[in-house]
């Protein structure tokens, strides 16, 4: 693997990870974000094996390839380095060599291959949600959201579609409050949406809000 990358836009991905990577060490490769560079992009990808994110940004890819290295670790690095475009290149003994300027450094990995599989939603159905709408909702709900970590299917904010599939419908409740809003302006939800609907955790409902603040949908 050998590619080119802007610092903003390897910020800006290393930053989306930071709210997903586990910081309890179970697992030391959950404390790591996988690169994987091909084509024209690199992929990036971390998870807590509850919930997880896959990203691309754009890079100039000379050699395709891919590794896990430590996020937090490799972020902190970033961030004090010049406003600079960053060679990256990976060498023996899973390591990743990264330079700038006239700094060099290089940081420790893992295998790829030991990373855990998210799922592929290449052949689902997606459909568009307006992040200013989506976030109103979100705000009417989640503070009904339980903390009791006993009560796992209270742990979220239940999302549906309703009136069939004219209405997104967010509900959530900690057995004391409870909170539900509907709203028109997803547009017809048709068959993009199963007929059961789903909770979405506490964690990812806190990401999820991250995101809505910088897309427009």
């Amino acid at each position: 693997m050998q590619l080119t990358i802007s610092k903003q836009d390897l910020l800006a991905g290393l930053t989306a990870t930071q709210g997903i990577i586990e910081k309890r060490n179970t697992m030391p490769i959950l404390s790591n974000v996988l690169m994987d560079a091909d084509d024209k992009r690199l992929r990036m990808v971390a998870t807590d094996l509850e919930i997880g994110v896959r990203l691309e940004v754009p890079a100039k890819v000379k050699s395709a390839g891919k590794i896990t290295v430590p996020a937090r670790k490799l972020l902190d690095i970033v961030k004090e380095l010049p406003d600079q475009d960053l060679e990256f290149k990976l060498v023996e003994n899973q390591q990743l060599e990264f330079k700038v300027g006239k700094f060099r450094s290089r940081i420790a990995g893992l295998p790829a291959d030991e990373y855990p599989n998210l799922p592929s939603y290449e052949d689902g159905k997606f459909f568009e949600v307006g992040s200013e709408a989506l976030k109103r909702m979100v705000a009417r709900t989640r503070y009904a959201v339980s903390t009791d970590e006993t009560r796992y299917n209270l742990n979220g904010i239940y999302f549906e579609k309703a009136e069939k599939g004219k209405l997104l419908r967010l509900v959530a409740t900690d057995g004391h409050r409870l909170a539900m809003t509907d709203s028109s302006e997803m547009g017809d939800l048709g068959d993009g949406w199963g007929e059961r609907g789903l909770i979405v955790p506490r964690k990812a409902i806190a990401e999820l809000q991250k995101m809505l603040d910088h897309n427009e949908k």
